[in-house]
């Protein structure tokens, strides 16, 4: 009969490993570490010195940004410096343009007659790095009234001759203030034929506007407004005269009826003891009331 087997299991706690463990490992394995990183190092410092060195140059560009009403700097400002950056380099990094370069400073000559056209340029490309220059990016939304600026670095690395590696960087910060320029002639010239051709639009509407308010003054004058107040102050003014006249006239009437009273109650030519009176050529001579009427 088969006797029943006990099993014992016992759970072993995990340990945790700490630097004393590693530092024990090394002590215990010192000389295969000691070979394994002399190894290491020589091959690493072997590697360096057979490489031939590359120099890098940079060059920092500043950009002039238009400029904006405050309450659109923060809503569209890095909007337009990353639009401004990416054309200009869409617009530097043109193949054409690059080979330019290349054939100004004859770059790569040990590679041109070995790889095609393209491939240098792809070489070139590699070559070159550009990047915003945080700080002054953030610092433009500080700049309120200010003339905005946006800023870049342009890095060119090239093999053996740092002097090459300079004058090519410079050519290509050239190429950026350059395409800069004639982005913003470009930009320029539209809105000013965009102003103008808004400024004839509203010229004809004004003209417009004008013929229609002569028309109108024609067909309406004397019932304007401001000839309305005129008319009025000489409409009064007529009155006025009117009823002075009127008055003069009633005066003028009241004596006439007071002369023609007089002029009733006397004799028209002079007499002395009822005889008329005549003059040396035997006119009769009138009297005042006689002269009167």
């Amino acid at each position: 009969m088969n006797a029943a087997v006990e099993y014992d299991t016992e759970l072993a706690e995990e340990q945790e490993v700490t630097l004393s463990d590693y530092l024990a490992i090394v002590k215990r394995r010192k000389r295969a570490f000691f070979l394994t990183l002399g190894s290491i190092i020589t091959l690493a410092v072997g590697l360096a010195m057979s490489l031939p060195p590359v120099y890098r140059s940079t060059a920092t560009v500043l950009v002039q940004q238009q400029e904006m009403t405050e309450g659109l700097i923060d809503s569209s400002l890095n909007e337009q410096v990353g639009q401004t950056v990416d054309y200009l380099i869409r617009r530097v990094m043109r193949e054409e343009t690059l080979w330019s370069v290349i054939e100004k400073f004859h770059l790569y000559s040990d590679f041109q007659e070995t790889l095609p056209k393209g491939s240098l340029v792809a070489k070139m490309k590699n070559s070159i790095n550009v990047r915003m220059v945080n700080n002054e990016v953030g610092n433009l939304k500080k700049r309120r009234g200010q003339d905005a600026q946006m800023a870049f670095d342009i890095s060119f690395d090239y093999k053996r001759d740092p002097e090459m590696a300079q004058a090519v960087t410079k050519e290509l910060a050239d190429l950026f203030i350059n395409a800069n320029l004639e982005k913003r002639k470009k930009l320029t010239e539209e809105t000013t034929a965009f102003l103008t051709a808004q400024a004839e639009k509203i010229q004809d509407k004004i003209k417009k506007i004008e013929d229609k308010f002569s028309e109108f003054k024609e067909k309406n004058n004397g019932l304007l407004p401001a000839q309305m107040k005129v008319l009025l102050n000489e409409r009064e003014r007529t009155e006025r005269e009117l009823l002075s006249v009127e008055q003069q006239i009633s005066s003028i009437r009241s004596s006439t009826i007071q002369l023609r009273g007089q002029l009733a109650g006397t004799e028209a030519f002079i007499y002395e003891d009822r005889t008329l009176i005549r003059n040396d050529e035997g006119e009769r001579v009138l009297s005042a009331t006689g002269r009167l009427q």
